[in-house]
């Protein structure tokens, strides 16, 4: 992955958050967001990727900050799981659709 497609993970760090607020408008909609680099699903990943690099950073220190980061992080994982059973819900739907 490019340097790039990184940034595309932490829109909040260049302070883009019209494509999160596009998608999340989207959603609210009852549509689908069309997949961006700076969208929901790019946001949610870079949370997951850098909540678990945090917590395996501070995995040796024995105090409240190591386990309130895996908190945090099984948090932006269970996003990124709800993400891929919509998308395995979804896939037959649109499967059903397109044949019938």
């Amino acid at each position: 992955m490019s340097l790039a497609g990184i940034s595309g993970l932490y829109p909040w760090l260049k302070r883009q958050f019209n494509p999160l607020t596009l998608d999340i408008k989207t959603l609210l909609s009852s549509q689908l967001p069309k997949a961006s680099p700076d969208g929901l699903a790019a946001t949610a990943e870079g949370l997951a990727l850098m909540t678990g690099l945090l917590w395996f950073v501070t995995i040796t220190l024995t105090n409240a900050t190591a386990l309130k980061l895996l908190d945090i992080h099984k948090t932006c994982v269970g996003a990124i799981e709800l993400y891929l059973y919509g998308h395995g819900f979804f896939a037959p739907l649109h499967l059903l659709k397109w044949w019938l």
